[in-house]
């Protein structure tokens, strides 16, 4: 289905498709978190000094459509592991002084369940921003100081504000304010209003992202300090699981050694008159038992790419 969709995109031009052939022997320039990149030239076409930028396709779509299509099936372990790569890219970014400038769930890619920022369009070099001339983006997104004038410098605390609304729509699964147009949103900003916390958010969580779209600039904290309570989130929920493994797994034990009790004790108080009706009773319980242990052995933890199994 995935090959088909691209290959129909690709019918109608909504993406264009170039074969390797028709360029001149890669040479690889730079490695970072997300990819390796390489530079290229057309083999058949005039250089003109500029460039194209031909990136790998992302086949699980935008995060938007991906916690539309698959949130029911997310634990907390998958949003904390989410939440953290996407502030672990946009951290990589501001370390580099690039400000992405609209960020938001749309310009957010997976593939094969990991985040990669896209869209650079309105991006900047943090040294190169004199003022706001021009609000662009999304307005549920917007840090609401740009609503305020032209002279506020849309910096890395404006990014870290859209990526606070970020970790609520990966908390709720939904877009922010989905149902007003933007007019309303960009007023609703501007006087304070931000989303109700989704019932069952671990506190932390909500915490984490009601400092992140604080509307005072100065108050939202800085990525690095993200990152790593998210990191934190997500291994300590990891570990979580775990431990509830080992649990019900002692529980199995537990439940199969009472069986095995059982079992003697019955042998122990019947007499040989009642040997047939007791070794019928024996092997309903060995059948329970042989269950039990098929359920205890298939019990597998998915959690980061590992595999856990005890």
């Amino acid at each position: 289905m995935e090959q088909e969709s691209l290959e129909d995109a690709i019918r109608r031009e909504n993406i264009k498709s170039y074969d390797y052939n028709e360029f001149s022997f890669p040479k690889k320039i730079g490695k970072g978190g997300f990819a390796t990149v390489y530079i290229s030239e057309w083999k058949d076409r005039p250089s003109k000094g500029s460039y194209n930028i031909i990136l790998q396709f992302a086949k699980d779509g935008d995060l938007r459509t991906y916690l539309k299509e698959n949130f029911s099936n997310l634990e907390w372990t998958d949003k904390f592991k989410m939440a953290y790569e996407i502030s672990n890219g946009l951290a990589y970014l501001h370390k580099k002084k690039i400000i992405h400038r609209d960020l938001h769930s749309k310009n957010i890619l997976v593939h094969e369940k990991r985040m990669l920022i896209a869209d650079f369009g309105l991006s900047k070099d943090e040294t190169s921003i004199t003022s706001n001339s021009s609000i662009g983006g999304v307005a549920a997104y917007i840090d609401p100081k740009c609503f305020e004038g032209s002279k506020y410098k849309r910096g890395k605390k404006s990014d870290i504000f859209s990526f606070g609304v970020i970790l609520w729509e990966i908390s709720s699964g939904k877009p922010p304010f989905q149902s007003f147009n933007q007019e309303y949103i960009q007023v609703q900003r501007y006087l304070g209003k931000r989303e109700e916390p989704i019932e069952g958010t671990p506190e932390l969580y909500i915490q984490l992202y009601e400092r992140c779209w604080d509307r005072d600039p100065n108050k939202r904290p800085k990525l690095d300090d993200v990152s790593e309570k998210l990191k934190d989130l997500w291994t300590g929920e990891v570990f979580e699981s775990i431990l509830r493994i080992i649990s019900l797994k002692l529980m199995f034990i537990k439940f199969i050694n009472s069986i095995k009790v059982l079992k003697d004790h019955v042998y122990w108080n019947y007499d040989q008159n009642q040997c047939q009706s007791l070794e019928e009773f024996s092997k309903k319980l060995e059948g329970l038992q042989d269950l039990f242990k098929q359920v205890h052995f298939k019990f597998i933890a998915k959690y980061r790419g590992w595999r856990v199994s005890f």
